[in-house]
């Protein structure tokens, strides 16, 4: 036998084993990637929403409807009768604030459209395929496969545990290029130019990257199911 088709048998191997764990991880830990935990039930900064529902708004993406109501706008006006700040509209307490206009405005529609960060993302068959080469091309030396068959045969748990972790962690970095880049492996719609005056750090940086606290509400969690 080659040295190239030992190492082609030897990966062979490696998967195969592998298989058979993923079986028993399945059955004895359970792997969340998501906006878990007391992060889920913290309030959005600047929202009502908690992060698990403002990523759900996110997630699957949401139609606000308004009925009609009657609004007031506020802007600062000189002594000349010109509009100050280019005529842009000022908070109703602000110093400069002098000048009062109402309408009346009719139902209308606020359309949120899906960027799905979780489903779009663990979803992709080459990205589930990535997930899993992260446990079989580990350098770590109790991932080979005689180490593996032997703890599943001594029902060892610890390894199961092992590359549990490793698929949530590489999950998670997944995820996280998604809010890097702007949606991943697909790019997400971008964001209107009346959101991106309304940002307060960075307008131009990718959606849901105003601050980033969405994305830091993301998390991985391996339990053992009893």
């Amino acid at each position: 036998m080659t040295k190239k088709n030992s190492r082609i048998n030897g990966k062979k191997q490696v998967l195969k084993t592998l298989n058979k764990l993923m079986e028993a991880v399945g059955q004895k830990y359970s792997i969340k990637v998501g906006i878990i935990g007391e992060k889920a039930k913290q309030k959005h900064e600047g929202s009502d929403l908690t992060n698990a529902e403002l990523g759900a708004v996110h997630e699957f993406g949401a139609t606000i409807k308004l009925p009609e109501r009657d609004i007031s706008v506020y802007r600062s006006i000189n002594a000349d009768g010109d509009f100050n700040y280019d005529g842009k509209f000022r908070k109703k307490n602000a110093k400069s604030t002098n000048w009062q206009e109402d309408y009346h405005v009719g139902e209308t529609e606020i359309v949120i459209p899906a960027r799905s960060f979780l489903r779009e993302v663990l979803y992709n068959k080459e990205i589930q395929n990535h997930i899993l080469d992260a446990a079989s091309l580990s350098d770590d030396a109790e991932l080979n496969a005689s180490y593996i068959e032997y703890k599943l045969m001594t029902g060892d748990t610890q390894i199961m545990e092992k590359i549990a972790g490793i698929i949530g962690n590489k999950a998670l970095e997944f995820v996280q290029t998604a809010f890097y880049t702007g949606g991943y492996p697909n790019k997400w719609k971008p964001i209107t130019n009346q959101t991106k005056r309304q940002r307060k750090g960075a307008p131009d940086n990718p959606p849901l990257q105003d601050r980033g606290d969405l994305m830091d509400s993301v998390s991985t969690e391996v339990k053992r199911i009893k």
